[in-house]
């Protein structure tokens, strides 16, 4: 499998994006802006999840693609010598 341009854009806008927990504001609308492309609907929850809806035939299976917008992030509180 090939990446194209765009797919590679979209990794590396979304690997340099700050989004440690509580604080996925900045990959949210990076996702966002590219779900929409590929979504008929999109809808939101208070814990702001984004799940985009793509409609196919009635009788088609239907798919889940899950995934997390945050990242671990680390404090640090002091340093020593």
């Amino acid at each position: 499998m090939t990446l194209d341009s765009s797919s590679i854009n979209l990794l590396r806008d979304l690997s340099e994006s700050f989004g440690p927990s509580g604080f996925e504001r900045e990959p949210a609308s990076i996702v966002k802006k590219a779900g929409a492309k590929l979504a008929d609907e999109i809808l939101y929850d208070k814990l702001g999840s984004i799940v985009f809806k793509a409609c196919g035939k009635a009788d088609s299976p239907k798919v889940l693609l899950a995934g997390h917008m945050d990242e671990v992030g680390f404090v640090v509180t002091g340093v020593e010598k």
